[in-house]
């Protein structure tokens, strides 16, 4: 029985060994795994940090040159404006002159008219003043 006993133990001890080297094992393969888990989330988190930061770069990249091109736009809108208003103002300007040079030709004619109508006027009158004197004188006579 001591055999069987002594073998058993020592089945026992060889089975504890066993166990032992095995959760050695399975305790170093859970740190490596760990390891390797937080490295690659490192890595990860790293990779994205420069996603993020690549993107803030590129954003901030094309909101300048949206601003750039908004600011050309303004200006060549605001030379378009200017030159329009000078323009209209050019114009403005040269319709009143002629529309005062018509207004005043047109003054002139009509007061020549007028002054032509006038003589007409005074010519008949005086015809008329005429005839009425030389009816009065025959009949007076």
């Amino acid at each position: 029985m001591s055999d069987v006993s002594s073998s058993t133990t020592q089945q026992i001890q060889t089975k504890e060994a066993m166990n032992k080297r095995q959760s050695m094992e399975v305790r170093k393969m859970s740190d490596e795994f760990k390891a390797q888990l937080t490295q690659t989330k490192e890595k990860n988190d790293k990779e994205v940090e420069k996603v993020k930061k690549d993107y803030e770069v590129s954003v901030s990249k094309e909101k300048n040159d949206s601003e750039i091109k908004l600011n050309k736009l303004r200006a060549a809108y605001s030379s378009k404006i200017t030159e329009e208003t000078r323009r209209y103002e050019k114009l403005l300007a040269e319709t009143k002159e002629s529309g005062a040079v018509r207004l005043s030709e047109t003054k002139v004619s009509q007061e020549e008219q007028i002054a032509r109508q006038e003589q007409k006027h005074q010519e008949y009158l005086d015809k008329a003043r005429q005839k009425f004197e030389e009816e009065k004188s025959k009949l007076e006579a």
